[in-house]
Order: C-alpha cells, then sequence, then structure tokens
C-alpha cells in the first residue's frame, strides 16, 4: 500500500473502515436492499384458491373490424383481391417449392397466402403426373424394378390426394374469408345507418 491510502485509513474512523468492507457499494446509500435473512417467502396459492379463478376462452376467434382505409382485417390479415390470390398462384406453381416458401414466407393477406397453397398443391398434382407417367411410361417394366414401379405409383397417388386437398383448401379458404368481410362489411353498414 501506498503512504496516501494509509494515512486514509487512518484517518477515517474504525466504523467506516467495517462499512466499506462490509457493505461493498451501498455503503453511502441510505436505503439498503433487503438480506435474505430479513425477506419472507411468498407461499405459491393452495388448489382451492387457484381453481377459484376464472380462465378466459380461447377456442374463439376475435374479429376486430378495424377499417384501415377500405380494407377490413379479418384474423389479424386484409383479405386481399382474387388478382393477389392469382398471382401467387402462379408464382408458387412456375417456381415450384422455391416458388411457394418466397409467396408464403411474404404473404400479407389471406389471398395471397391461399394462393401460394394452391400453388404448392398444383405443384404437388403435376409432380404426381409425372411419377404415374415414369411408371406406365412404355409399359416394359423390368423385373427388378417392378417393386420401384408400385411404390411410385403408391407415391403418385399420395401426392395427388395431397395436392388436391391443398388446392381445394385454399380455395374455400379464402371464399370464406371473404365472406366474412363481407359480413362484417354489412355489419358495420347497418351500424352506421342506425348512427
Amino acid at each position: 500500500m501506498s503512504s496516501e491510502t494509509q494515512s486514509l485509513n487512518t484517518a477515517m474512523p474504525s466504523t467506516a473502515r467495517q462499512m466499506t468492507t462490509t457493505d461493498g457499494v451501498f455503503c453511502n446509500l441510505s436505503a439498503k436492499p433487503e438480506s435474505e435473512a430479513n425477506s419472507v417467502e411468498e407461499a405459491p396459492p393452495t388448489y382451492d384458491v387457484a381453481t377459484a379463478d376464472r380462465v378466459p376462452p380461447y377456442r374463439y376467434t376475435t374479429i376486430v373490424p378495424i377499417p384501415i382505409g377500405d380494407m377490413i382485417l379479418v384474423e389479424g390479415i386484409p383479405v386481399g383481391d382474387f388478382f393477389h390470390f392469382f398471382l401467387n398462384f402462379a408464382i408458387s406453381y412456375a417456381f415450384q417449392i422455391f416458388g411457394f416458401l418466397l409467396t408464403y414466407m411474404v404473404h400479407t393477406s389471406h389471398a395471397t397466402k391461399q394462393g401460394s397453397l394452391a400453388g404448392l398443391g398444383l405443384t404437388m398434382v403435376t409432380y404426381s403426373s409425372y411419377l404415374n407417367n415414369m411408371t406406365t411410361g412404355d409399359g416394359d417394366v423390368p423385373d427388378d424394378s417392378a417393386q420401384n414401379a408400385q411404390d411410385s405409383s403408391i407415391e403418385s397417388s399420395i401426392l395427388l390426394i395431397l395436392g388436391w386437398f391443398l388446392i381445394m383448401r385454399s380455395v374455400l379458404e379464402y371464399t370464406r374469408a371473404r365472406k366474412l368481410e363481407r359480413a362484417i362489411a354489412m355489419e358495420q353498414a347497418v351500424e352506421d345507418s342506425i348512427v
């Protein structure tokens, strides 16, 4: 230790030196945090108290009709128009898996989301057709690849079913969102005419 720090230590009273060694950062604070010995541990509520609280229902979709210009939000995003549905359908189909990933990740409306899913469905139907043509191409299937032909026939059928399911589901979901948008718009028009 240098002579300056020794002279400072001898100049301070012994209680101040003890406080600096035991309190650390909080030596100059008037309000010190409680230590663990002084704190009272809170116990969790009993089973009866916890079950008495009502839980809000989460099973219903909240529809908040917030108009943004002429758009009405359904399930948090705008519905969109048929042009956007068809455009995303075409991009998703033209660029196949990459097109689907691109259009689905940047969708901003129900139309763009469902259009990209419909494009993926058509891509699966196309792959199914390719697999089916490979197995039934010219009819000459060697004996060792008969099992492969049966496997690709099963894969072709699965892709065909999944593809048509995606197309039908995306079209139905888009039309459901359109109908819901119209219902909300009609409800707002009735409320505006009453007021």
